[in-house]
């Protein structure tokens, strides 16, 4: 109860402020490969069938396209057990689900390249779904779907960067007042929870980024350096890079450069995130206070914007996703995504990927959107048909907590 009033809390001030039977092992023997080539000749498979659909007609054989791939755990069992996300609340079965996805995603990347498939890997995915992200041109995705061990392949959506505009501070004080958070304080401060923010990255030499006493002696994650959290990511398998910044931020990795970059300097908007989520007290030369939803939690900054972007896609904050999970967030503070959306054009590996952060265990909180109402910037909503029903993607998506 306690994890939920808290992300319920954190996801409406972040509204307020928000500013913008198996199949057989596939040796290399010739005996199995001859049949198996003929199938792929004769008949296309269902994750093919249904890539063509929701692709249609927008791609080129040609044209590159980002790819999140999901396989079939039971087509893996030589490698031991796989671990549903309902399982995995469990979280004793952490590793031993990861070795399994290890394991069973070498072998699935292997097969691709023996058979001349071009594929850019960029992250494997094990708790939140079995399979991996990365890029490959249309054709080449389409020869990935007919493989027998693959249950889909999604192209993966893109999402525009947010921006926050000018005054944040003044804003996130006045958000404060009206959910009380002066009265919430004395009994909820975030001590002892871990929240992952999903943005475009976070200033954690700020001076709002600290915990005190109360919030260090409980903290989650309790490492105090690289050498600590490098010792944490071998035990817990996540081979992610990730850096170590302090004991308020003690992971934080740049998923879309794939480095450390993490110091947000362009649009502040994941920077203004942070603050509204866990940004502890600070006294203004106004005389004012300001201080975030859980000043007492700690950050897992996880940026998912490049340098020079001016968005994100799938593929790389579900990425972002499976490690906020393995890491043991709460929450995860998504505040992306695009206006309008309906549930028909949400992509399945998003779906599944925030249903199995759930199921997990962890609440996965995603911005409304700003719209207001259908047509919003453009023209006013007809009289007799008001339609003030905008939600905005992947906010849509069931199991996720949007507000």
């Amino acid at each position: 109860m306690r994890k939920k009033i808290l992300s319920l809390l954190l996801v409406t001030s972040m509204f307020l402020t928000l500013l913008s039977g198996a199949m057989p092992t596939f040796a290399d023997d010739s005996a199995q490969a001859a049949p198996f080539a003929s199938e792929m000749k004769t008949e296309k498979s269902e994750a093919r069938q249904e890539l063509e659909r929701e692709a249609g007609s927008l791609y080129q054989e040609d044209e590159e396209v980002g790819l999140i791939v999901k396989l079939k755990a039971e087509d893996f069992s030589e490698f031991g057990a796989h671990y549903t996300p309902a399982e995995l609340e469990d979280k004793n079965l952490f590793v031993p689900q990861t070795e399994f996805a290890k394991m069973a995603n070498e072998k699935a990347l292997s097969i691709i390249k023996e058979k001349g498939i071009e594929f850019q890997l960029l992250y494997t995915l094990d708790l939140i779904m079995l399979g991996f992200t990365g890029n490959a041109s249309y054709g080449d995705a389409l020869k990935i779907a007919d493989l027998p061990f693959v249950e889909s392949v999604k192209i993966s959506k893109d999402y525009d960067m947010p921006s926050a505009e000018e005054e944040p501070v003044s804003r996130m004080i006045y958000s404060n007042r009206l959910i009380k958070q002066d009265k919430i304080y004395g009994q909820y401060d975030g001590s002892g929870m871990l929240v992952a923010v999903i943005d475009s990255g976070i200033d954690y030499e700020h001076p709002a980024f600290y915990l005190t006493d109360k919030g260090k002696t409980a903290k989650k994650i309790k490492v105090e350096n690289q050498t600590e959290l490098d010792a944490l990511k071998a035990s817990s398998k996540i081979e992610t890079k990730g850096v170590y910044l302090s004991e308020k931020v003690p992971f934080a990795y740049n998923y879309f450069d794939r480095n450390n970059d993490i110091k947000d300097v362009g649009s502040m908007h994941g920077q203004h995130v942070s603050g509204t989520v866990a940004g502890n007290r600070q006294e203004l030369p106004t005389g004012e206070t300001f201080m975030g939803v859980a000043p007492e939690a700690q950050l897992l900054a996880l940026r998912v914007f490049g340098k020079s972007s001016g968005g994100t896609s799938e593929k790389y904050y579900v990425a972002a996703i499976n490690d906020a999970v393995k890491l043991g967030a709460d929450s995860i503070n998504m505040s992306l995504g695009s206006p309008a959306g309906q549930t028909s054009h949400l992509s399945g590996s998003t779906i599944d990927s925030i249903k199995a952060a759930a199921q997990i265990g962890c609440i996965v909180a995603i911005a409304a959107g700003n719209e207001s109402q259908f047509g919003a910037g453009v023209d006013k909503p007809i009289a007799d048909y008001p339609d003030y029903g905008i939600m905005g993607s992947p906010a849509i998506a069931e199991m996720g907590l949007a507000v």
